[in-house]
């Protein structure tokens, strides 16, 4: 995971800020459990960190009252919900510029993960956000991932390969920044997350 710890790095050099991921796959194909670990490498990173996990959109409107300089929040299984919530993703997408008054007025550093079903439900502005990963895909996703300029086709075609071949690991693809990195990401330890409602 250290494609994601160096991201984090890169954007860690101002006093506020905020990182966004979201991670796209079928039911059970383990977004929660990579999302967990993720957040679980940005706790260890970072002092005085916590970590939240809900399925409640409502925090994007009000983040400050949630413990910790740095934050790690989870929004798990929000396919059908995220559309509903496009001023405030729209507001807080631009915490990535370091004048931005919403998230200087809460004083943290956030890392966010939207976990999602399909490509679809998501806004463009997340679409296009610096961390983007799989946890399953199927032939017939490959043209709709590469048409949106997710990831590149030839990778797309590479990852369907290395995950069906290898069904009994757990193999992700990650873009961060771009670059797309295939990976087995099996038997990694996990940290609990507040469960919040």
């Amino acid at each position: 995971m250290s494609v994601i710890s160096r991201a984090l790095r890169k954007v860690d050099s101002r006093d506020n800020w905020a990182f966004y991921g979201v991670v796209i796959g079928t039911t059970t194909s383990g977004k929660t459990t990579l999302s967990l670990t993720l957040a679980s490498l940005f706790t260890h990173m970072y002092s005085n960190s916590k970590c939240y996990i809900t399925t409640n959109l409502d925090y994007l409107n009000d983040l400050s009252g949630l413990e910790g300089k740095n934050i790690a929040i989870i929004f798990d299984d929000v396919s059908n919900r995220i559309k509903r919530y496009s001023d405030t993703l729209t507001k807080l997408y631009t915490v990535r510029h370091p004048t931005n008054e919403a998230i200087d007025t809460i004083n943290k550093n956030i890392f966010m993960l939207f976990n999602c079903h399909y490509m679809r439900s998501i806004a463009p502005f997340i679409r296009s956000t610096p961390l983007r990963i799989l946890t399953s895909i199927t032939e017939s996703e490959i043209r709709a991932y590469s048409s949106e300029y997710l990831f590149t086709i030839s990778t797309l075609w590479d990852y369907l390969h290395y995950y069906y071949k290898y069904e009994d690991k757990y193999i992700v693809l990650i873009s961060v920044y771009g670059r797309e990195h295939i990976m087995d990401v099996t038997g990694l330890v996990l940290n609990e997350c507040e469960v919040i409602e």
